[in-house]
Protein backbone atom coordinates (compact mmCIF):
# COMPACT_ATOMS: atom_id res chain seq x y z
CA UNK A 1 0.00 0.00 0.00
CA UNK A 2 1.68 3.22 -0.92
CA UNK A 3 1.94 6.25 1.79
CA UNK A 4 0.11 8.87 2.59
CA UNK A 5 2.72 11.44 0.79
CA UNK A 6 2.34 9.28 -2.15
CA UNK A 7 -0.87 9.16 -2.08
CA UNK A 8 -1.16 12.78 -1.63
CA UNK A 9 1.36 13.68 -4.50
CA UNK A 10 -0.46 11.34 -6.69
CA UNK A 11 -3.67 13.44 -5.54
CA UNK A 12 -2.17 16.79 -6.25
CA UNK A 13 -0.58 15.45 -9.22
CA UNK A 14 -3.89 14.18 -11.44
CA UNK A 15 -5.80 17.20 -9.62
CA UNK A 16 -3.49 19.70 -10.89
CA UNK A 17 -2.83 18.41 -14.74
CA UNK A 18 -5.01 20.00 -17.27
CA UNK A 19 -5.23 17.23 -19.33
CA UNK A 20 -6.81 14.94 -16.74
CA UNK A 21 -9.17 17.50 -16.38
CA UNK A 22 -9.62 17.95 -20.47
CA UNK A 23 -10.06 14.13 -20.94
CA UNK A 24 -12.81 13.83 -17.87
CA UNK A 25 -14.70 16.80 -19.59
CA UNK A 26 -14.49 15.81 -23.23
CA UNK A 27 -16.21 12.00 -21.88
CA UNK A 28 -18.86 13.90 -20.10
CA UNK A 29 -19.27 16.02 -23.16
CA UNK A 30 -19.50 13.03 -25.56
CA UNK A 31 -21.95 11.67 -22.82
CA UNK A 32 -24.07 14.17 -22.56
CA UNK A 33 -24.44 14.43 -26.68
CA UNK A 34 -25.22 10.68 -26.85
CA UNK A 35 -27.89 10.97 -24.21
CA UNK A 36 -29.62 13.79 -26.16
CA UNK A 37 -29.36 12.71 -29.62
CA UNK A 38 -31.13 9.29 -28.09
CA UNK A 39 -34.01 11.56 -26.22
CA UNK A 40 -34.73 13.88 -29.43
CA UNK A 41 -34.44 10.94 -31.95
CA UNK A 42 -37.24 9.55 -29.89
CA UNK A 43 -39.17 12.44 -29.60
CA UNK A 44 -39.39 12.42 -33.04
CA UNK A 45 -40.58 9.14 -33.68
CA UNK A 46 -44.03 8.60 -33.15
CA UNK A 47 -46.38 9.80 -35.24
CA UNK A 48 -48.05 12.70 -33.03
CA UNK A 49 -51.14 13.00 -35.36
CA UNK A 50 -51.84 9.19 -35.25
CA UNK A 51 -50.83 7.71 -31.95
CA UNK A 52 -51.52 3.68 -31.78
CA UNK A 53 -51.62 2.58 -27.85
CA UNK A 54 -48.45 0.21 -27.66
CA UNK A 55 -46.44 1.50 -30.92
CA UNK A 56 -42.98 0.80 -30.41
CA UNK A 57 -42.49 4.33 -31.35
CA UNK A 58 -44.25 5.07 -28.35
CA UNK A 59 -42.94 3.08 -26.22
CA UNK A 60 -39.27 4.40 -27.13
CA UNK A 61 -40.35 7.83 -27.10
CA UNK A 62 -41.66 7.32 -23.03
CA UNK A 63 -38.27 5.38 -22.31
CA UNK A 64 -35.94 7.65 -23.43
CA UNK A 65 -37.61 11.32 -23.95
CA UNK A 66 -37.16 11.90 -20.39
CA UNK A 67 -32.92 11.45 -20.48
CA UNK A 68 -32.83 15.34 -21.56
CA UNK A 69 -32.41 16.15 -18.02
CA UNK A 70 -29.32 13.96 -17.36
CA UNK A 71 -27.58 15.18 -20.96
CA UNK A 72 -28.14 18.78 -19.31
CA UNK A 73 -26.56 17.50 -15.64
CA UNK A 74 -23.50 15.90 -17.86
CA UNK A 75 -23.27 18.97 -19.91
CA UNK A 76 -22.54 21.54 -16.85
CA UNK A 77 -20.28 19.06 -15.62
CA UNK A 78 -18.10 19.59 -18.76
CA UNK A 79 -18.29 22.99 -18.89
CA UNK A 80 -17.02 22.91 -15.30
CA UNK A 81 -14.29 20.36 -15.90
CA UNK A 82 -13.24 22.15 -19.18
CA UNK A 83 -13.17 25.77 -16.92
CA UNK A 84 -10.87 24.19 -14.10
CA UNK A 85 -9.14 23.08 -16.97
CA UNK A 86 -8.55 26.33 -18.35
CA UNK A 87 -7.81 27.68 -14.78
CA UNK A 88 -4.64 24.77 -14.56
CA UNK A 89 -3.48 25.98 -18.26
CA UNK A 90 -3.51 29.74 -17.08
CA UNK A 91 -1.02 28.82 -14.16
CA UNK A 92 -3.40 28.22 -11.11
CA UNK A 93 -3.59 25.20 -9.25
CA UNK A 94 -6.52 22.92 -8.02
CA UNK A 95 -4.56 21.21 -5.17
CA UNK A 96 -1.63 21.98 -2.77
CA UNK A 97 -1.06 19.24 0.01
CA UNK A 98 -3.43 17.04 -0.79
CA UNK A 99 -6.16 19.44 -0.49
CA UNK A 100 -8.46 21.05 -3.38
CA UNK A 101 -8.34 24.05 -2.95
CA UNK A 102 -9.34 26.87 -6.01
CA UNK A 103 -9.46 30.16 -3.54
CA UNK A 104 -11.32 31.59 -6.26
CA UNK A 105 -14.39 28.73 -6.23
CA UNK A 106 -16.19 27.39 -3.13
CA UNK A 107 -15.46 23.74 -3.17
CA UNK A 108 -19.33 22.51 -3.69
CA UNK A 109 -20.04 25.58 -5.80
CA UNK A 110 -21.41 23.92 -9.47
CA UNK A 111 -22.69 27.99 -10.40
CA UNK A 112 -20.95 27.47 -13.79
CA UNK A 113 -21.47 31.31 -14.20
CA UNK A 114 -19.67 31.79 -11.26
CA UNK A 115 -17.54 29.40 -11.67
CA UNK A 116 -16.51 31.14 -15.46
CA UNK A 117 -16.38 34.40 -13.56
CA UNK A 118 -13.75 33.10 -10.76
CA UNK A 119 -11.48 31.66 -13.32
CA UNK A 120 -12.10 35.03 -15.76
CA UNK A 121 -14.05 33.87 -18.73
CA UNK A 122 -16.60 35.99 -20.02
CA UNK A 123 -19.86 35.40 -20.77
CA UNK A 124 -23.02 37.11 -22.01
CA UNK A 125 -25.60 37.58 -20.65
CA UNK A 126 -27.58 35.55 -22.63
CA UNK A 127 -25.16 32.56 -21.71
CA UNK A 128 -25.18 33.76 -18.41
CA UNK A 129 -28.99 33.11 -17.78
CA UNK A 130 -28.78 29.27 -19.94
CA UNK A 131 -25.60 28.57 -17.83
CA UNK A 132 -27.85 29.43 -14.41
CA UNK A 133 -30.57 27.14 -15.79
CA UNK A 134 -27.50 24.20 -16.74
CA UNK A 135 -26.34 24.96 -13.15
CA UNK A 136 -29.34 23.87 -11.50
CA UNK A 137 -29.54 20.39 -13.88
CA UNK A 138 -26.12 19.60 -13.01
CA UNK A 139 -26.73 20.53 -9.27
CA UNK A 140 -30.17 18.88 -8.95
CA UNK A 141 -32.86 18.21 -11.89
CA UNK A 142 -30.63 15.81 -13.82
CA UNK A 143 -30.09 13.55 -10.98
CA UNK A 144 -33.50 14.19 -8.45
CA UNK A 145 -36.95 15.35 -9.18
CA UNK A 146 -36.56 18.68 -7.08
CA UNK A 147 -34.01 20.91 -6.14
CA UNK A 148 -32.98 21.50 -2.11
CA UNK A 149 -34.88 24.15 -2.25
CA UNK A 150 -38.07 25.33 -4.22
CA UNK A 151 -36.84 28.88 -5.03
CA UNK A 152 -34.21 27.38 -6.86
CA UNK A 153 -37.35 26.06 -9.37
CA UNK A 154 -39.80 28.49 -9.83
CA UNK A 155 -42.57 27.85 -12.42
CA UNK A 156 -42.85 29.77 -15.39
CA UNK A 157 -45.90 30.40 -17.90
CA UNK A 158 -45.08 28.86 -20.99
CA UNK A 159 -46.52 29.95 -24.67
CA UNK A 160 -49.74 27.96 -23.98
CA UNK A 161 -50.12 29.83 -20.56
CA UNK A 162 -49.41 26.80 -18.41
CA UNK A 163 -47.33 27.02 -15.57
CA UNK A 164 -44.25 24.67 -15.99
CA UNK A 165 -40.22 24.14 -14.21
CA UNK A 166 -37.45 24.79 -15.45
CA UNK A 167 -36.94 23.11 -18.72
CA UNK A 168 -33.93 22.80 -21.18
CA UNK A 169 -34.87 24.36 -24.48
CA UNK A 170 -32.73 24.42 -27.80
CA UNK A 171 -31.60 27.75 -27.36
CA UNK A 172 -30.38 27.15 -23.83
CA UNK A 173 -28.45 23.76 -25.54
CA UNK A 174 -27.16 26.27 -28.45
CA UNK A 175 -25.74 28.94 -26.18
CA UNK A 176 -23.69 25.96 -23.85
CA UNK A 177 -22.29 24.83 -26.84
CA UNK A 178 -21.27 27.86 -27.70
CA UNK A 179 -19.50 28.37 -24.44
CA UNK A 180 -18.32 24.80 -24.54
CA UNK A 181 -16.36 25.95 -27.96
CA UNK A 182 -15.00 28.77 -26.59
CA UNK A 183 -13.49 27.32 -24.05
CA UNK A 184 -12.14 24.25 -25.95
CA UNK A 185 -10.74 27.01 -28.14
CA UNK A 186 -9.03 29.19 -25.13
CA UNK A 187 -7.72 25.97 -23.60
CA UNK A 188 -6.16 24.59 -27.25
CA UNK A 189 -4.42 28.25 -27.76
CA UNK A 190 -2.71 27.60 -24.24
CA UNK A 191 -2.20 24.38 -24.56
CA UNK A 192 -0.12 25.41 -27.94
CA UNK A 193 1.93 27.95 -25.63
CA UNK A 194 2.56 24.76 -23.24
Amino acid sequence: MASDKDNERFFDSTANNPLTWGSRAADLHTASRVLRDKAIDAMHRPDWNNLVPGAPANRECLEYCGLTFQAAMLQAFAIECFLKCLWIYRGNKVAKDGRYQMPAIKKENHDIPAVADAVGFTISADERQSLTTLSLFGRSLGRYPISKKWQEQPLQTNAQGVAVGPTWGDGDHANTEAVLDRIKKDISKLKQMH
